[in-house]
C-alpha cells in the first residue's frame, strides 16, 4: 500500500519529464518503489536501534513487511484511545494494512493491465468527477474496468483510513515513549503522512516520508513511562506552586520579606505572638493573652462555661 502512495508520487514528479503513459506508468513504477524500498530500511534501522536499547528479542522483525507494524506495536506497548487501553493496537493495524495491500495491489494490477492491454481510456466528466472508460470491454476486461472504475478507489479509501487512524493509536504510543514533549505534533505528521488521499495535496505529499525519518530521528531516544512523566510533572507543578505561596525563602507563610498575605490572598494561620507582659505574670510566654490578670486561665461565662470564641 505504501508503496503506490510512493509511486503516485513518483508519478506526478516524473510526469514533468515525461508524456509517453506506458514509459511515465513503468518508470515512476520503479522509481515509487526505489523511494520506498530506502525510507523502509531507514525505519527498519531506527525501530532496530530501540529495540537493541531496551534489550528486545528478534530484532530483525523490524525489517519484514507488514510485521513490522506489530513491532512498532510491541515498541509502543499498551496504547490507550479515549482513556481505555488497547493491548494489541499494532496487531490490529498489521491486519488493517495487510487487507488495504492486498486491494491497492489488485488495483495496480488492473490499472496496468488495462492501460498497458486495452491502450488509453476516454474520459468522462470533468475536474474531480473525471473517470476513465474503456468502451467496448466485456468478459474478463469488463470485469476487470468494472472493479478499477467503481470499487477499488472506494475500498482502497476506507482500508486506508482505517489503517491510518490504528496506526495513529500505535505511533502515539510508540512517539509517547520515545519523543514525550512532541508525541502529538510527530504523531500528526505520520498520520498526515499515511493517509494516501491526504499526500496527494502538494506539498504535503512530502509528509509520507515523514513517519519513516521521524522513527529514525528519535532511535536514540530512552524510553520512559508516559504517565510516570506526566505524573513528575504534575508533582513539580504542584511544588512550583508550593513554593511561590507557600514559606519561600523569605521563612514565612507569604512568602515575602514583609510578613504579611498578598492583597486579597486569604489568611493563614499563624502563631500568636510573644506576651509583651509575660515577665510580670506568671513567667510564662505564649500563653493567654490574658495571663497577667489571673495566671493565664480563660475566661468563662456566667453559666461556667468556657467561651468558645477565646479558645
Amino acid at each position: 500500500m505504501e508503496v503506490y502512495t510512493f509511486t503516485q508520487i513518483a508519478y506526478a514528479i516524473v510526469g514533468f519529464f515525461v508524456e509517453d503513459i506506458k514509459t511515465l506508468l513503468i518508470v515512476s513504477t520503479i522509481v515509487g518503489a526505489a523511494l520506498w524500498i530506502a525510507f523502509f530500511l531507514l525505519q527498519g534501522a531506527g525501530l532496530y536501534k530501540m529495540a537493541k536499547n531496551r534489550g528486545m528479542k528478534k530484532r530483525a522483525l523490524a525489517f519484514v513487511p507488514f510485521v513490522n507494524i506489530w513491532y512498532i506495536g510491541k515498541l509502543a506497548g499498551e496504547c490507550k484511545v479515549f482513556g481505555h487501553k488497547m493491548k494489541h493496537a499494532g496487531v490490529y493495524a498489521m491486519i488493517a494494512q495487510i487487507l488495504a495491500t492486498l486491494v491497492t495491489v489488485a488495483y495496480i494490477a488492473a490499472e496496468l493491465y488495462l492501460w498497458l492491454g486495452h491502450g488509453q481510456p476516454a474520459i468522462v466528466g470533468e475536474g474531480l468527477l473525471a473517470t476513465y472508460d474503456w468502451l467496448g470491454l466485456t468478459g474478463f476486461a469488463g470485469a476487470v474496468e468494472k472493479f478499477y472504475c467503481e470499487y477499488a478507489q472506494m475500498l482502497m479509501i476506507i482500508l486506508q483510513t482505517i489503517f491510518g487512524i490504528l496506526m495513529l493509536i500505535v505511533l502515539m504510543g510508540l512517539f509517547k515513549k520515545y519523543a514525550t514533549k512532541n508525541y502529538f505534533l510527530f504523531s500528526m505528521l505520520s498520520f498526515w503522512g499515511i493517509i494516501p488521499f491526504l499526500t496527494m495535496i502538494f506539498p504535503f505529499c512530502f509528509l509520507v516520508f515523514s513517519r519513516f525519518i521521524i522513527i529514525f530521528a528519535v532511535r536514540n531516544h530512552r524510553a520512559i513511562d508516559y504517565d510516570a512523566y506526566v505524573r513528575a510533572q504534575r508533582e513539580a507543578y504542584m511544588r512550583r506552586q508550593q513554593y511561590h505561596y507557600g514559606y519561600g525563602p523569605y521563612g514565612n507563610p507569604y512568602n515575602n520579606p514583609y510578613g504579611q498575605p498578598p492583597y486579597g490572598a486569604p489568611q493563614q494561620p499563624q502563631n500568636p505572638p510573644e506576651e509583651p507582659f509575660g515577665e510580670f505574670g506568671g513567667g510564662k510566654k505564649d500563653d493567654s493573652p490574658f495571663e497577667e490578670f489571673g495566671g493565664g486561665e480563660k475566661p468563662v461565662n456566667t453559666d461556667g462555661k468556657s467561651d468558645d470564641f477565646f479558645s
